[in-house]
């Protein structure tokens, strides 16, 4: 793959042109009851083709945090906003988020931030989703034009 960082002249380009050179997200993530697409696994769909292309997110604001312990267990949630770059151009987009996480420890903020940066990911560069799992009522499948009544 050629070194595009400078090649596109705005992000947008940018950002397309990463969206056609990710790779497929391999759904490593599983429990008993169903398998998922990690963090990691959507950044190793993603890293190289944002990285050469010239874009980069990163969490730049944090809002409507609510924080909550029940017992052992810590609740986070907030919005997380992500700032979109490129290196060839001073163009930036501003995505806001959701992310929520659980944890008995100190973990519960970073968690909500992974999940957050996860879906960012996911939505702005237009990745399929076949993890059916968790949402069952995704159709996948191409529609096609209806038949018109005579």
């Amino acid at each position: 793959m050629a070194n595009n960082i400078t090649k596109h002249g705005d992000l947008i380009t940018a950002v397309c042109a990463a969206t056609l050179d990710a790779g497929k997200i391999i759904m490593s993530g599983d429990t008993s009851r169903w398998k998922f697409a990690s963090h990691a696994d959507v950044a190793l769909a993603t890293q190289q083709a944002m990285a050469s292309n010239g874009v980069l997110a990163l969490c730049t604001g944090i809002s409507d945090v609510n924080e909550q312990t029940n017992g052992k267990t810590h609740y986070y949630s907030a919005t997380f906003e992500f700032t979109w770059m490129h290196n060839g151009s001073d163009t930036s987009i501003k995505t806001y988020i959701p992310g929520v996480g659980q944890d008995v420890g100190d973990k519960a903020p970073v968690k909500a931030l992974v999940m957050a940066d996860k879906y960012n990911k996911i939505e702005s560069l237009n990745l399929p989703r076949v993890d059916k799992s968790f949402e069952p009522d995704y159709d996948d499948k191409p529609k096609t034009v209806p038949a018109k009544k005579r």
